[in-house]
């Protein structure tokens, strides 16, 4: 009887995903127009974003847990998906944790319709940070692994690197990062259509510690990262889980980061929390759980 409930909701699910599609609003509260990037979002004012073009971001993945929460994930090896683990965690016992990952994607219609030349699996295997909080989301990452088979790598679909353990303690302060995503146009607004993306600059925690030092809900320390809004971009709903990227000195794609507790009210002038990929605690705990070859 519980596998014909659990199967029930499932279903309801699935249709009410497929009945009602995300719908972008075009305009803000002030009438300026309206883009974004992250699960919180990437949005912001015409021009601070970018629309995407195929193969731009091949490590760049949705991500889809029990037909209701949308987030972005990346590709870190063939069949290793690294995103935020509020992005996958159970809320219900009635959950049945599937999570289906689109590679390969730029267009978002429907939860569960990705254009062609896009590769989706399902799948229920995760791994969630076994320090992670989900009052204050510290320790905000998750592996996702696909049981149904490697991805094949191309011109569209690849891995983006895990930083190197000689720079756990750079901090990259200054830098400026690129995120992508779908995030909502608004606080009350609906998943992007497109996948977009935009720059943003690494600043000190103090300027997220100020800003956050009143809120329990928030946690800033060694191994989090404020990313400061940049040129009207903001982090928003949907954006979550998505990666941070920075470019080293070889001038090559690193994940810095996992963007974690990014806007809930969409407000450009919001400093936001990410989890830091690089950190010791967070990298050393991917490579054991993944097995990837360690960069030193």
């Amino acid at each position: 009887m519980k596998s014909l409930l659990v199967s029930a909701l499932l279903l309801a699910l699935l249709v009410q995903a497929f009945a009602a599609p995300p719908k972008p609003k075009a305009k803000s509260k002030t009438g300026s127009k309206q883009t974004n990037v992250i699960n919180k979002q990437v949005y912001g004012a015409s021009g601070s974003v970018s629309v995407s073009v195929l193969g731009q971001f091949k490590h760049h993945v949705s991500v889809v847990y029990d037909a209701s929460k949308f987030c972005g994930g990346s590709i870190i090896s063939p069949n290793k998906i690294l995103t935020a683990a509020h992005c996958v965690q159970s809320n219900s016992i009635f959950q049945l944790g599937t999570i289906l990952v689109c590679a390969a994607r730029l267009t978002v219609t429907s939860l569960f319709t990705a254009e062609a030349g896009a590769f989706c699996s399902l799948t229920t295997s995760k791994i969630i940070h076994p320090k992670y909080n989900k009052t204050n989301l510290d320790f905000d990452i998750a592996i996702v692994t696909l049981t149904a088979g490697d991805l094949t790598f191309s011109s569209t679909i690849g891995a983006i690197r895990l930083p190197s353990f000689t720079d756990v303690n750079n901090a990259y302060v200054g830098a400026s990062a690129v995120v992508a995503g779908w995030g909502w146009f608004s606080a009350t607004g609906y998943v992007s259509t497109q996948l977009q993306y935009a720059n943003f600059s690494i600043a000190t925690n103090s300027n997220c510690s100020v800003y956050y030092s009143n809120s329990n809900n928030v946690t800033v320390n060694n191994s989090t990262t404020c990313i400061i809004p940049s040129g009207g971009a903001v982090m928003c709903t949907a954006d979550a889980g998505g990666a941070v990227l920075i470019k080293e000195a070889d001038g090559l794609s690193t994940i810095f980061a996992v963007a974690t507790q990014t806007s809930a009210s969409c407000n450009v002038t919001t400093p936001q929390v990410s989890y830091r990929v690089g950190a010791y605690a967070a990298l050393d705990w991917i490579h054991n759980v993944t097995l990837i070859a360690r960069r030193t």
